[in-house]
Formats: structure tokens, C-alpha cells, sequence
């Protein structure tokens, strides 16, 4: 085993952490990190979960029937004259 230096990185030998009721080093902080690990696993599927429903969400507003007309409308917007423009819709 392998003892902590001081002011510098310190390293542990992988058997310390190994048990759970280790009389001389105490409990071992393998649980613990495993369990944070399943909480930022958890948390992680559950962001990506909310992600593709937002996606999928955004998608289906976009597509839907019922703005087809406004998007094709405001497709156009740039191909037509310009009515309202000073110089009467001539460019150029």
C-alpha cells in the first residue's frame, strides 16, 4: 500500500477500496461513488429523455397542418416585389 505524499497527487493502492469492512482503513468510498454514479447516470437518461421529446415536441409543431400555409407564405416573403418599398419594387 501505498501512502499519500504531501503536496503532491496523492495515489492509493486499488486493494484499500476494494472492502467494505476493512478494520484499519475503515468502510471503503466505493459505495458512495457508485452511488453518485448511478444518480449522474440517472439524471443523465433522464435529460436525454426530455431532450428527444423536446426535439420530437418541436418537430411535429413544425410540420403540422395547421402552420403549412404560414410557412409557405413566409417562404415567399423574399420572392416577392416589394409593394411598400420607396422606389415601388424596382432593385437594382
Amino acid at each position: 500500500m501505498q501512502l499519500p505524499r504531501v503536496g503532491r497527487r496523492s495515489t492509493v493502492d486499488a486493494g484499500s477500496l476494494k472492502s467494505d469492512n476493512d478494520p484499519v482503513n475503515g468502510p471503503s468510498l466505493t459505495r458512495a461513488r457508485q452511488d453518485d454514479c448511478e444518480v449522474s447516470a440517472v439524471a443523465g437518461t433522464i435529460y436525454l429523455l426530455i431532450l428527444i421529446a423536446a426535439f420530437i415536441g418541436i418537430v411535429i409543431w413544425v410540420f403540422g397542418r395547421k402552420r403549412k400555409a404560414r410557412f409557405e407564405a413566409n417562404a415567399r416573403i423574399p420572392l416577392d416585389d416589394d409593394k411598400g418599398s420607396p422606389d415601388g419594387g424596382k432593385r437594382g
